[in-house]
């Protein structure tokens, strides 16, 4: 495999296709890393001498119920710190003779708190802005935790030229008072980080004037579940409700779209999410539909 990308890439240039080299040359760069990213895992999943009883002597069905039980917390997590932003919306919009941008500043030290306390899960917390209710004017009241860094810290994001009616967290939290989930993207509010992202709207009569809304990082919950994935059967993966990877014990599937067609030992759907875990099978014979618990 590595030879005949050697040779693509060295076809592409005799050829003159900068364009084609280009793209070969990342193609075998990519992959590289994720052989590189594989290798790591499979070393991870490996039990260490003299520690008790083998991690390959755990069953499948504990792994999945593993699987769910972190993305179960995950969802309180977040709904919980959604609570607790649109609480502060509405202490601070309750009784006010007029919506005003000023008076919901109080929702970053609020926001900051949070995730400082869930640094381990949220990366981004805080409260957009319905441009409609507070006059006319857009606004996205944001914090967020930079990678490696223990402290919060406010995003400067200049709304006049981030459209956030057309992310899909806004969209879906329209229809209900439910917490929705987004599939992963990229963020375009300036970070260029890869998330998926909790919201719900905020009401004030029949009327909304904004939506809570909570970032994870898509690394964090590869993090979070990687322990579990390493130990199901290879090509295991967490897709999100547009089949996009979030979390695999595969490098070759890491942020790309699973085959369709790919047999799969079970397929689960996870409670909340729209999302469904696939656990890897040896043949298309071995592949069932696993029911929702």
């Amino acid at each position: 495999m590595i030879a005949a990308e050697h040779a693509k890439i060295v076809s592409a240039i005799l050829a003159g296709d900068v364009n084609g080299a280009r793209e070969a040359a990342e193609e075998h760069a990519r992959n590289d890393i994720n052989s590189l990213i594989e290798l790591r895992m499979e070393l991870d999943s490996r039990p260490a001498r003299g520690r008790g009883r083998a991690m390959s002597t755990v069953t499948d069905d504990a792994l999945i119920a593993a699987v769910a039980t972190k993305l179960e917390d995950q969802w309180r997590c977040a709904g919980s710190a959604l609570d607790r932003i649109e609480q502060t919306v509405r202490d601070a919009v309750t009784g006010a003779e007029r919506l005003s941008l000023a008076s919901l500043d109080r929702i970053y030290p609020i926001a900051e708190d949070v995730l400082i306390e869930r640094s381990g899960v949220l990366w981004g917390l805080g409260f957009v802005i319905n441009a409609e209710s507070f006059e006319g004017t857009p606004a996205l009241l944001w914090s967020v935790v930079p990678p490696g860094s223990k402290r919060a810290r406010r995003l400067e994001v200049d709304a006049e030229f981030y459209d956030y009616t057309s992310a899909a967290w806004w969209s879906s939290a329209q229809g209900d008072d439910d917490v929705h989930v987004t599939g992963a993207y990229v963020d375009a509010s300036g970070t260029n980080e890869y998330i998926v992202t909790f919201s719900r709207r905020v009401m004030l009569g029949d009327q909304i004037i904004g939506v809570a809304a909570a970032d994870v990082r898509v690394g964090n919950i590869q993090s979070q579940l990687q322990p579990f994935l390493v130990q199901l059967a290879k090509n295991s993966c967490v897709l999100d409700q547009h089949g996009v990877v979030i979390a695999t014990n595969t490098g070759r599937l890491l942020g790309a779209a699973r085959p369709p067609d790919e047999p799969a030992g079970q397929i689960i759907e996870l409670a909340h999410y729209g999302w469904r875990l696939l656990v890897g099978a040896r043949s298309q014979a071995e592949a069932t539909v696993v029911a929702p618990a």
